[in-house]
C-alpha cells in the first residue's frame, strides 16, 4: 500500500509486485488475471467500489490487442468499469483444457429451438455451399466484418434487408427492400455467441438485441411448448443487461447472443435459460413487417391469428 495520509485521486502509484501489470489480450486466463488483480490493488488502496477509480486504473495497463479492442468499444463501455468488465470477459471466454473457448461454436448451430447442454446436443446440419462472397468473408475474418444483415422470409414480401429506421410505434426492428436504407454492421467473428453493433443507427442505441414484452410465462419463458417471443430491438451495449428500444416493454434485454455463421453468413441467436441454450428462430409479423425471435415456432403461431405470421433468416451481406 501506498505510505501516504491522504489517498490519491487517480491511479496509485502501484506496489512493487504489481508493477507490471498489463493486459494484451491474449485469452481468457489473462483477462481473469488482469481483473482479479486490479481488485486486489483496489481492496489494498482502500478504492474497491470506486469504479471510476477502477477504471482509471485499468486503462494505464492496456496493451497490444487489448488497446486496440478497447479503442474500438461504444464510449458508454469505455467510461463505465462494470460495462468494461462484462465486455472484457465476453470478449476473452474462459478456455477448455485443450484451449477452446468453453461456449457453445457458433460453427456447430443447432435447429431453433432446441436446447443444448452438457448432457448432450443435437447433431450440426451439414454447412451450405460456400459461395464467393463467403468465401471472401471467410478469409477475411481476422478482422472486424462490416455490412448489411439480409432477411429471407417465406413470404417474399417481407424479404429485404433489417431496415436503420425502427417501427415508429414500438421502436422495434423492421425489414426495408433498398439496401441504401439498410441496417450497417459490424461485428468481431468469434466462435461464441457475441454483440453486433450498429454504424448507422437511427436511435441513441448501438448494438443489436431482443426483448421480451415482460416477465410473464407467456412472453418470456423459453422451452418446450413455449409460446414466448423477444422483439428485434437496438440495445445499449454488447452486455449482458442493456437498456432496449422497445417502447414499453418491461422484460429480460439480451445483447451479445448472436452467431454469424462462416460458412454461408448466416445470423442466429441463441438465449440462454433453465441451465439450457436455445437457438431461436427469426419470425415476422407479415402486415406490419415487425420481426421476432422464438424459441418454438409451433406453439408460438398456435396462439396468434392463422397466416400472420412466417418463418425468415437472417444473412450477413459484406458491404
Amino acid at each position: 500500500m501506498i505510505a501516504s495520509s491522504a489517498k490519491p485521486e487517480g491511479p496509485p502509484a502501484m506496489p512493487v509486485e504489481e508493477t507490471e501489470i498489463v493486459f494484451t489480450g491474449s485469452d481468457g486466463a489473462e483477462a481473469e488475471r488482469f481483473i482479479n488483480r486490479l481488485r486486489r490493488i483496489a481492496r489494498a488502496e482502500g478504492k474497491l467500489r470506486d469504479k471510476e477509480w477502477m477504471l482509471d486504473l485499468a486503462l494505464t495497463c492496456l496493451e497490444g490487442d487489448a488497446l486496440r479492442w478497447h479503442s474500438r468499444l461504444p464510449r458508454e463501455v469505455r467510461n463505465d468499469w462494470d460495462a468494461l468488465e462484462d465486455a472484457l470477459l465476453e470478449k476473452y471466454p474462459p478456455s477448455s483444457p485443450t484451449g477452446e473457448p468453453n461456449r457453445r461454436s457458433s460453427f456447430e448451430p443447432t435447429p431453433a429451438g432446441t436446447p443444448t447442454s452438457a448432457a448432450g446436443a443435437a447433431p450440426a446440419p451439414a454447412p451450405a455451399p460456400i459461395s464467393e462472397l463467403t468465401r471472401s468473408f471467410i478469409q477475411l475474418n481476422l478482422g472486424p466484418q462490416t455490412g448489411l444483415v439480409k432477411v429471407v422470409a417465406d413470404d417474399p414480401s417481407v424479404s429485404g434487408y433489417l431496415a436503420r429506421s425502427m417501427d415508429p410505434q414500438y421502436s422495434i426492428m423492421v425489414t426495408c427492400t433498398n439496401a441504401a436504407d439498410a441496417l450497417r454492421i459490424q461485428f468481431w467473428p468469434a466462435s461464441y455467441p457475441h454483440g453486433i453493433e450498429i454504424l448507422n443507427s437511427a436511435t441513441r442505441l448501438t448494438w443489436m438485441g431482443a426483448t421480451h414484452w415482460d416477465n410473464s410465462d407467456v412472453s418470456a419463458q423459453l422451452g418446450k411448448g413455449s409460446r414466448a417471443s423477444a422483439a428485434l430491438t437496438t440495445t445499449s451495449s454488447p452486455t449482458s443487461t442493456p437498456t432496449s428500444s422497445y417502447v414499453g416493454a418491461k422484460g429480460p434485454t439480451k445483447s451479445g447472443i448472436w452467431n454469424v455463421s462462416p460458412f454461408d453468413g448466416s445470423i442466429t441467436a441463441s438465449w440462454d435459460a433453465d441451465g439450457c441454450s436455445y437457438n431461436l428462430q427469426l419470425v415476422a409479423i407479415i402486415s406490419k413487417k415487425h420481426l421476432f425471435l422464438v424459441s418454438n415456432y409451433e406453439a408460438y403461431c398456435a396462439s396468434r391469428p392463422k397466416g400472420t405470421r412466417c418463418k425468415a433468416r437472417m444473412i450477413f451481406e459484406p458491404a
